[in-house]
């Protein structure tokens, strides 16, 4: 009884720490890894916070964020 018990928590740990990892994305213009990315006009190239703060500017780069 202990013992299944013991499985049941460590399978339910176990789920709870691989459904928390998220994926993670490579910026294109300064190869930082990041969980938010934004895309360029055309949809085709990925970036990071920063550098979709320069692209977009003067516009609101936060509208252009996918994931």
């Amino acid at each position: 009884m202990k013992r299944s018990f013991l499985l049941l928590v460590c399978i339910i740990m176990s789920v709870i720490f691989l459904a928390a990892c998220g994926k993670e994305y490579e910026c294109r213009k300064c190869d930082v890894k990041t969980s938010k990315i934004y895309y360029n006009y055309d949809g085709d190239i990925a970036y990071c916070e920063d550098c979709a703060r320069e692209y977009w500017a003067p516009f609101d780069y936060k509208t252009y964020r996918v994931k």
